[in-house]
């Protein structure tokens, strides 16, 4: 039989009399500890209670399996330097995946955007329009989530165009526009708005260079 983690012990002291019984056990550093009580009743008590407590939790042990706790630490070693928990990054990728689950990929957004316009009975010139100008863009994205997408990034992308000034200020006006109506049918959050805003398209404009006609070459 194994013997118990927690110790019941008489105890006898002139200087303190009233104190009948401790109880010693080594906590997790390996370091003795004890703690007196004024009878042995009291002592055995809390001694079948610490070792029911240390019993459970040895089997909840048991039960969580190595691969999962040595993944929850190490994510608890990165999170400790931004002082989060495993609780709060959890909490933070399920509203991600909640908002990509109420969005969609560009392609079909796209999609969908250009039925609209197409109903609207628009001319046949600025369709085509659209569509190549789009074309880019999802080129550039393939199956990117619209909820993913961040102004700088895409303000950074048309910057990189080797296209004239005039090509990616359009390609600006289309995309504003895009992700405002994406934002109305809540595809993505309302900070998508910002790209249509004069700020942006200044940023925009100030690193255009080298034009060039608008063309898929």
């Amino acid at each position: 039989m194994a013997k118990p983690n927690y110790r019941v012990k008489k105890y006898n002291s002139a200087e303190r009399p009233s104190l009948k019984a401790l109880v010693v056990w080594k906590d997790k550093a390996d370091k003795r500890q004890r703690k007196f009580f004024e009878t042995i009743k009291e002592a055995e008590t809390f001694a079948q209670l610490r070792e029911t407590e240390l019993l459970n939790q040895g089997r909840e042990v048991l039960g969580f399996p190595t691969w999962l706790r040595v993944s929850a630490q190490r994510c608890q070693e990165q999170l400790d330097a931004h002082s989060k928990t495993i609780d709060d990054a959890t909490a933070f990728y399920l509203a991600h995946l909640e908002k990509q689950k109420a969005s969609l990929p560009i392609e079909a957004a796209f999609a969908e955007y250009y039925r609209g316009k197409e109903a609207k009975g628009l001319s046949p010139d600025y369709l085509a329009h659209l569509r190549s100008i789009f074309g880019f863009f999802k080129a550039a994205f393939p199956g990117k989530i619209v909820s993913d997408f961040t102004v700088s990034e895409i303000e950074g992308w048309i910057a990189s165009l080797d296209k004239a000034p005039g090509s990616r200020n359009a390609m600006l006006k289309y995309l504003s526009a895009l992700f405002a109506w994406a934002k109305e049918r809540g595809y993505c959050e309302k900070t998508r708005r910002a790209q249509s805003t004069s700020r942006s398209r200044s940023k925009v404009r100030s690193a255009f260079s080298r034009p060039r006609p608008w063309s898929r070459s």
